[in-house]
């Protein structure tokens, strides 16, 4: 009765400041249910959310130590404490954000950590935080990929058509959603990335798109348990592969080496004979582009 007394003193504690580093309570689908969850957490693993507080509070002094970027590299940290600090996470994230870090840098440095860190979990209870981070149109573009990149390792249905949907707009929230779902490896979502790299018309977009076609087609993450539909990997790598080689043939310069860059983590068995027809309609500087990147993929390290 005691511990039930304290779960729900701690609910209303959380209600009453549920506001997060990036979204307000009222935001999150499921937000009460979820809150009870995070109160009998603390209950029954004080530890874990004192662990996560703490590190929390060393995102400024990691900030302002980094060595370039623009944010610091917390993401590790917080994995491995492993799952259970699922739910500490989400709280700051999402309900209680009392003591975040007083500097801007260190606010996107700790956001952009937990995501990280969360995404690495592919634990559905973080869908609705994660939606609801993805659906806020005024957060930094660095946190909209990394929660697309958190999302997206789910790979349900439900994630591919939001992500789907989010990527569409030619904004840049919609840019920063693309460069982070080449985590969601669903047939759906290569489609929509083949698609975007030949649209993008600035190169460092054209570069980003074709990293995450590298990502959502990569050869190695298909062979781990992480993947969980195993049944779209040749469709998936096919499709990844087809635009990046027509990405490849349209593109010089950086876009053109991270199109090649990333052939060759998707590795689909289909990129030669791919090459061989883009060399029937190819000028004579994308014949011998072409021929270098042949070259390059027979000597691929992933075959």
């Amino acid at each position: 009765m005691k511990a039930r007394i304290m779960i729900l003193s701690l609910v209303v504690s959380l209600q009453a400041s549920a506001a997060g580093l990036v979204v307000e309570a009222s935001n999150v689908v499921g937000a009460r249910e979820l809150q009870a969850k995070i109160a009998a957490a603390r209950v029954s693993d004080a530890q874990t959310f004192a662990t996560v507080a703490q590190l929390s509070r060393d995102a400024d002094t990691l900030f302002a130590k980094r060595r370039g970027g623009v944010v610091a590299p917390m993401g590790r940290t917080f994995k491995q404490l492993g799952p259970q600090a699922l739910l500490p996470m989400l709280e700051l994230l999402a309900f209680d954000a009392a003591n975040v870090p007083a500097t801007e840098g260190g606010r996107l440095t700790l956001t952009v950590g937990l995501l990280e860190a969360v995404g690495a979990l592919q634990s559905d209870v973080a869908a609705p935080v994660l939606e609801a981070v993805l659906a806020n149109l005024t957060v930094s573009p660095l946190v909209t990929r990394a929660a697309a990149d958190a999302y997206g390792f789910l790979q349900t249905d439900d994630a591919a058509s939001r992500l789907l949907v989010l990527s569409l707009p030619r904004t840049a929230h919609g840019r920063a959603v693309r460069e982070g779902m080449g985590s969601c490896r669903r047939a759906v979502i290569a489609k929509r990335l083949g698609d975007a790299v030949m649209e993008a018309t600035e190169v460092r977009e054209q570069v980003e798109a074709a990293r995450a076609l590298g990502d959502v087609g990569n050869a190695w993450a298909w062979q781990t348990p992480g993947v969980t539909a195993k049944r779209e990997e040749a469709e998936v790598r096919r499709t990844a592969a087809a635009a990046l080689v027509r990405a490849f043939v349209a593109r010089t310069g950086d876009a053109r080496q991270a199109a090649s860059n990333a052939l060759l983590v998707v590795n689909a068995n289909e990129t030669h004979s791919l090459i061989l027809a883009a060399l029937v309609n190819a000028n004579a500087e994308q014949k011998a582009a072409l021929t270098e990147l042949q070259a390059r993929l027979e000597q691929n390290p992933v075959r």
